[in-house]
């Protein structure tokens, strides 16, 4: 067990443990952890996780949270290649993001989304994905962000038969 593995569930221990006054941040740590064991390759444990981090959240109204359970599930569910629901559930999250003006996490549930159409072979869509996402993470100023879906962009346009344009990623 690595020690941001622990210290997160030592986090949703004590959250769970203050009962229905701590949902809301048991809610966070779980997709925190969620989060982390998809980092640390097991998308078993991330999408029972967020899923649990996106019950709690719905039960609470949460949207942030939700919005960011939902982000995490759908990446954990791309990672087990159920693409369908994998959409589905990365549509809700964008849908709560651009409600919630938070740009931050609609560039990142895009671009999760241009990563599930890419994974299924669909390249137009996952490029008009990732040009959204370049161009949320140009907006914010975001330079992870803009240099992950660059590169996602170069590799998909690559994929397309475009090389010259590729070399412009």
């Amino acid at each position: 067990i690595t020690a941001d593995r622990a210290l997160l569930e030592e986090s949703a221990g004590l959250w769970e443990a203050l009962g229905p006054a701590g949902k809301t941040g048991l809610a966070h740590a779980l997709a925190t952890l969620a989060r982390a064991m998809w980092g640390l390759g097991d998308p078993a444990m991330a999408r029972f996780l967020s899923s649990k981090a996106a019950v709690l959240c719905r039960e609470q109204d949460e949207r942030w949270g939700l919005a960011y359970s939902l982000a995490i599930l759908g990446l954990a569910i791309r990672d087990q290649e159920d693409f369908a629901l994998a959409r589905t559930v990365l549509n809700e999250s964008v849908a709560l993001w651009r409600d919630l003006g938070d740009y931050w996490g609609l560039g990142l549930a895009i671009r999760i989304l241009g990563a599930v159409a890419r994974r299924q072979g669909d390249y137009e869509l996952a490029q008009r994905h990732y040009t959204e996402c370049i161009a949320i993470a140009r907006k914010l100023g975001n330079k992870e962000l803009l240099a992950s879906a660059l590169g996602d962009l170069g590799v998909v346009t690559l994929n397309l038969g475009d090389r010259v344009q590729a070399k412009a990623f």
